[in-house]
């Protein structure tokens, strides 16, 4: 009988290395993410360079509206060919209207290469 004078620990390695793994993807810490900040308060107040966002927003029975006024689809998109790429936009839309509009305001927005699109949401925490 040979005797072993040395342990292989490379397959001990690879077990830990999966288990580490699996614990790093399903930790509950790592997907909160929450970090409770107090901010200090400032007498002064600042402008910011930061451009604020075209805001259009869908209601539930699928009108469109810019700033408080109902718009077309095809207003909606003259609107958009003037636009910059860059140009912020945010979309409201209300969760029970059809997804057309959802699909339709990409559409057009994509047409005119606008990448800069935010989708507002509710923050349920």
């Amino acid at each position: 009988m040979k005797r072993i004078e040395s342990i292989n620990v490379i397959p001990f390695i690879d077990i830990l290395l999966v288990f580490l793994a699996i614990v790093l993807t399903t930790a509950s810490f790592i997907s909160q993410g929450k970090i409770k900040v107090n901010l200090p308060e400032a007498n002064n107040e600042t402008s910011s360079n930061v451009e604020q966002p075209l805001t259009l927003t869908v209601s539930k029975s699928g009108q469109y509206f810019l700033k408080e006024e109902q718009v077309s689809s095809q207003q909606v998109e003259s609107l958009f060919s003037q636009l910059g790429q860059s140009k912020p936009i945010l979309l409201k839309i209300d969760k029970t209207s059809d997804f057309e509009h959802f699909v339709n305001i990409l559409d057009i927005s994509e047409r005119y290469q606008l990448k800069n699109i935010s989708i507002a949401t509710l923050n349920n925490t």
